[in-house]
This record gives C-alpha cells, structure tokens and sequence, in this order.
C-alpha cells in the first residue's frame, strides 16, 4: 500500500514539476517577483489596513488562464478572528502588493462578501475601477469574509504571467454613530 502512495505522490510531483504550475497556501519564488510569495491583497479603509490571509493561489509562465488548476474556497470560515469595525457607509481600498509593474501588474481584481458561515452573499461592485475602491452597500450589520481576488491573463506577447490569487479579510459592519 506504502509503495502505492508513494508512486501516485511522485507522479504527481513530476507532473507539477514540469508543467509549469505551482498551486497552495505557500511556496517559493514565483514569476511575479524573485523571492517572493505569492502577491499580498491589502485592505484599506479610513486609516485601518488589514493584510488578507492568503486562501489559495495558481499561476504559470507557460499555461493559459483557463488550465489553471482551481482553489478551493470553501474554507472562508478559516479566515482569522482578527477583524476591522467599519461603518455601513465605508468605502474600501484594496491593493496589491508585490507584483512588480508592468509585466506583472494584475489584470483585474474582484470581492466577493460572504456570511461569517461561509455563505456566499454577493460581488461588491467597485466605485472607483480605477482605484480599486469598493461600496458596502446591500450589506447589513454583521460580520462577513471578503474575499478578494486578483488575476493575471496575459493578452500581449511580452506577459507571459497566467493566474490568480486569492485573499480572506474579516469585517464587522455597524451604523454608523
């Protein structure tokens, strides 16, 4: 039985080895920046930041967009206690750190609100595409997981960058005062 495991294991190592991917929670270096994780998704809202925890990433430098294995998201629930209290009229910022310009720069950035159950709820739509600043609108008082995801999706011959990465941020929603 041990030497079954341990074939299927390195047949799918090799496979990952030589296919261009890289998939997890954590590894080394990646095409985004040498010797660095993945790209960090930074939260920003009235002065507080909050770094997301990382949920999952996928890139390569030789597959498209759409052969990137997927990441689970089930596992919102897992995002940390560590939350921030904003006001039901806050606007957030998020921004990617780590992917140097122009190469890599993302190519888009979404959010997604989810209960603290892990129940997806909605996309919040961005009020500044261009800053990626996002509404809190349709969202009640509560606690919720945003999860917010960056891609890559190469169009021009010089990027060569397929991908994504995506981050958990806990947030507690009240009236404001």
């Amino acid at each position: 039985m041990f030497a079954i495991a341990a074939s299927i294991f390195a047949i799918i190592l090799v496979v990952t080895m030589f296919s261009g991917f890289f998939f997890g929670p954590a590894g080394p270096s990646n095409p985004f920046g040498p010797g660095e994780g993945p790209p960090r998704i930074v939260m920003a809202s009235g002065g507080q930041e909050q770094a997301g925890q990382l949920l999952g990433y996928a890139y390569s430098e030789a597959e498209p967009f759409a052969e990137l294995p997927p990441v689970n998201t089930a596992n919102v629930t897992s995002v940390s206690a560590n939350t921030v209290s904003l006001d039901m009229d806050s606007q957030l910022r998020f921004r990617v750190e780590g992917n140097p310009a122009p190469e890599a720069r993302f190519d888009s950035l979404a959010v997604t609100a989810f209960t603290s159950d892990g129940r997806p709820l909605r996309v919040l739509g961005a009020t500044e595409p261009e800053d990626d600043t996002y509404s809190l609108a349709g969202l009640g008082e509560g606690e919720y997981v945003l999860v917010s995801t960056a891609t890559w999706t190469p169009e021009e011959e010089r990027e060569t960058i397929s991908g994504y990465v995506i981050y958990g941020h806990r947030i507690v929603i009240s009236s404001p005062a």
